[in-house]
């Protein structure tokens, strides 16, 4: 069986956060520019006026979240019981082979799923934990699963490629009064 997988939930990355900061002081002058031209505002829900990004002040970003950690697991645990005749052989690094980008997040993800898939299987604590390998490659020469750093035929094309959202923003910002 081979499987490719993204991280688990993950917390916004520190632009994302900055970016959300952002629109928490954007809507505080929107709103309050609003109220002082006395527009109708009865239509605003009221958790508008107090909303703050709950990233607000953290300095990280971008780790899986314990949410993240769990979706793995779980993971883990649904594949060896959708496919129990591929995990009956006793552990091998050569046999159920984990790989995982640099990135902590991933490599986070890769151990969850692991630890979901191996659950059980070993004589580690209480849980019967295995030790298993995870295993990368620098993300200079990683074209599996960095395709994005390494490929410049996918750079040049996702350079040139317009998000919609990008050109209704622009549109705006043009359109000032």
């Amino acid at each position: 069986m081979e499987a490719q997988a993204r991280h688990g939930t993950r917390a916004p990355t520190k632009k994302r956060m900055r970016e959300l900061e952002s629109l928490e002081a954007h809507l505080e002058v929107l709103l309050q520019d609003a109220k002082e031209l006395k527009l109708p505002l009865q239509k605003v829900p009221a958790w508008l006026w107090k909303w703050e990004s709950p990233w607000r002040g953290k300095h990280k970003g971008g780790e899986i979240t314990s949410e993240g950690e769990a979706e793995l697991f779980n993971l883990g645990i649904r594949s060896r019981e959708r496919f129990p005749e591929l995990f009956n052989e006793d552990y091998h690094p050569d046999v159920y082979l984990i790989k995982t980008t640099q990135v902590p997040r991933a490599s986070a993800s890769a151990v969850a799923f692991g630890m979901g898939l191996f659950s059980g299987k070993g004589n580690l604590g209480p849980q019967h934990h295995r030790a298993f390998a995870v295993t990368s490659e620098s993300r200079a020469s990683d074209i599996m699963l960095r395709f994005h750093d390494c490929c410049q035929n996918y750079k040049a094309e996702a350079s040139s490629f317009c998000f919609p959202i990008d050109s209704l923003v622009e549109e705006k910002s043009q359109r000032k009064p």
